[in-house]
């Protein structure tokens, strides 16, 4: 159940939210600014490398880490890097090119908030799926609970991470 309820929080927030892992792994996005910055996975440390790739796939600039500047600047310790910018002067990627950042992806750790939204979540099927079936010894089993959306408890503690999609 808790499970489903973590999974049902990221689809809600439009984020992975995972402990980082510590093998540095290379990622692509499209190469669309907003803003003037580009909306990346969440990377729990600086990135190790950064290459801007032809629609080919052929490598058409490695950037200096240095010239790639992480946002937000000011992070708490738990929040991660999810967006970056490059410094002007750098090469800058063009539409419809890739950038492929290589770094340690995740959150360098997950907030209570997000936790309790996820148990808040379960509770709340648990109570439901109480209320609509018959008392039996085996009321508890695992299993997959039917598709229900977020409590408004859970809403208003994932609210400061949702991250909302552009159409």
């Amino acid at each position: 159940m808790i499970t489903a309820a973590s999974r049902r929080v990221m689809t809600w927030t439009g984020r992975r939210i995972r402990p980082r892992d510590d093998t540095p792994t290379a990622r692509s996005f499209d190469a669309v600014a907003v803003g003037g910055a580009w909306r990346i996975d969440d990377l729990s440390a600086p990135p190790t490398a950064v290459t801007i790739e032809g629609a080919d796939g052929v490598t058409v600039a490695a950037l200096d880490v240095a010239d790639v500047v992480c946002l937000p600047r000011n992070r708490e310790g738990w929040q991660p890097i999810d967006q970056i910018r490059i410094r002007p002067g750098a090469t800058s990627p063009t539409a419809g090119q890739v950038i492929v950042v290589t770094g340690v992806w995740g959150w360098p750790a997950i907030p209570a908030d997000i936790q309790q939204a996820a148990i808040e979540t379960a509770c709340e099927w648990l109570k439901l799926r109480q209320a609509l079936s018959e008392p039996s010894p085996d009321q508890f089993e695992p299993g997959t609970p039917p598709i229900r959306d977020l409590p408004w408890i859970a809403r208003n503690l994932l609210l400061p991470y949702r991250r909302l999609g552009v159409v």
